[in-house]
């Protein structure tokens, strides 16, 4: 039990989604943890260490945060079926390429397609889910001005979707013209899943996408591939409690690793923080277990004695590791 995939998420988290989706393609058993979709989240906190995003991916004591790391961790331990096959009649593989995709999905074209949530409507029904979205990105959600910016921003998401529309528009069937999918055909269906769950935008896409008609096919596609390759035990629920007493019996399986080439000289033993580059900016502070050019990881517990003593791992790219403020 102690190697169990245990996912933190809830139902309608679009980046949850991308992690529900690589599991599935990877036919990999996983256990569900639902959390509340704002804070706070009083059993994600001891394992997590206050780092706010979700989803959260435990195995064991470690505990992986940001879809980008997650999605490496996946990789490192179920290699097959890999996340970046070949491309078609070819030995080569576009790894760099396909994970760069995420950059961009993940990053603009999310911003667009959350930039349409209607936050007036939210406002009057849920003004907690506004008020925890407006601490997530660290300014005041205006839903009266979002409304006003929603005719420029369907401009910007017709750019994201043509771009979209035009990869797949030489007949390839996935988006790096593989054999079979790639990690990039599941960064890209993130935001069609989005749009579409909350019916977002269907003036620009049109009710049944036929306004993109390659996108509507290609999704189809990805959906019935995992679908198809979904473990009969995954997903099945699991208490946070349950969750925090795996972490507690379990020891961490991380070895101390450093980067030799790092420039800011980080070393394991050193304590630091670690905080994202643009939303959530709520910061992790603990001692370094390990940190490369890909990732970092610390114990969060050695510091503030509280919560579980996990390995927290966090990717380097779109976090800041930082000196911790010198009062603790």
């Amino acid at each position: 039990m102690s190697q169990t995939v245990i996912l933190h998420h809830y139902p309608n988290s679009p980046y949850a989604e991308k992690i529900r989706q690589a599991l599935d393609f990877k036919s990999i058993p996983w256990v569900s943890v639902e959390q509340p979709r704002i804070l706070p989240r009083p059993t994600l906190d001891p394992l997590a260490h206050g780092y706010r995003r979700i989803p959260v991916l435990q195995i064991g004591s470690d505990v992986y945060c940001d879809t980008a790391l997650i999605l490496d961790e996946l990789e490192k331990r179920f290699p097959e079926p890999s996340f970046y096959p070949c491309r078609k009649g070819s030995d080569k593989k576009d790894v760099g390429i396909i994970q760069s995709l995420a950059q961009w999905t993940d990053r603009s074209f999310f911003q667009t397609s959350a930039s349409l949530i209607p936050w007036e409507l939210l406002a009057k029904s849920a003004p907690e889910f506004v008020k925890d979205r407006s601490q997530y990105r660290g300014r005041e959600i205006d839903p009266a001005e979002a409304t006003r910016a929603k005719p420029l921003m369907k401009d910007h998401l017709r750019v994201h979707l043509k771009r979209l529309e035009d990869i797949l528009s030489d007949g390839r069937e996935w988006v790096a013209d593989t054999e079979t999918p790639s990690i990039g055909d599941i960064h890209l269906y993130m935001n069609p899943w989005f749009l579409t769950g909350l019916n977002m935008a269907p003036d620009v896409y049109g009710k049944e996408w036929e306004t993109y008609p390659l996108i509507k096919q290609w999704f189809q596609r990805l959906t019935q591939f995992t679908k198809s390759k979904r473990h009969d035990d995954a997903g099945s629920a699991m208490s946070g409690e349950e969750a925090i007493e795996i972490a507690k019996r379990t020891e961490a399986t991380v070895q101390a690793f450093a980067d030799t080439q790092n420039s800011n000289d980080r070393k394991p033993g050193e304590v630091v923080m670690v905080i994202p580059d643009d939303t959530g900016k709520i910061p992790v502070v603990g001692v370094i277990v390990g940190c490369d050019v890909d990732q970092i990881a610390i114990r969060p517990h050695k510091v503030s004695g509280k919560g579980v003593d996990t390995v927290v791992h966090f990717p380097r790219l779109g976090y800041y590791v930082l000196d911790p403020p010198a009062k603790m």
